[in-house]
């Protein structure tokens, strides 16, 4: 595994814009100063080959910027797996990164906690909070059925960006 001293040695991070570039030429094809890794356009984690072993660049500016080497997770507040700018990236829990989702793709409300129950012809709002769900309620209104939810997300400590709206 590799080391912040071999890391800087080898890669330039600027914490400003999240991009990694090489300070000295791994192959034939790739040159100083060139861009490292892949994946910047895909909206997917940026991977970067060193000595044969693809690391996923937040985990590097991780170590690049702390000199630790995450051990579990590191969340991108903004959701995309790309912006690596060193103010998105935070160390946290395996919780702590559940509170901080993405909306699903087949999520019709557009707001996480919150869907159309046919059998009482209502929006419910709910949240799961440790594995648990908890019922916020069934609202005539889909509005009011995502303020609950939203409500709840603040209680407890759910990231802003958790699940859309």
């Amino acid at each position: 595994m590799i080391n912040q001293k071999e890391l800087m040695r080898l890669l330039k991070y600027n914490p400003e814009t999240g991009v990694f570039t090489w300070l000295v030429s791994p192959n034939r094809r790739i040159t100083v100063g060139s861009i490292a890794g892949y994946g910047y356009y895909t909206g997917n984690y940026i991977k970067i080959k060193i000595a044969g072993v693809f690391y996923q660049a937040h985990r590097l500016a991780f170590l690049y910027m702390t000199g630790d080497f995450p051990e579990k997770h590191i969340d991108h507040k903004d959701h995309n797996r790309s912006n690596n700018k060193w103010v998105n990236l935070r160390k946290v829990t395996r919780l702590q990164n559940q509170k901080n989702q993405k909306k699903r793709q087949d999520n019709t409300s557009g707001c996480c906690g919150v869907a159309w129950n046919k059998d009482s012809k209502k929006w419910h709002s709910y949240i799961t909070v440790n594995g648990l769900n908890k019922h916020l309620g069934f609202y005539n209104s889909k509005i009011v059925a995502i303020i609950k939810r939203k409500q709840a997300g603040v209680k407890y400590g759910f990231h802003k960006n958790h699940g859309g709206v």
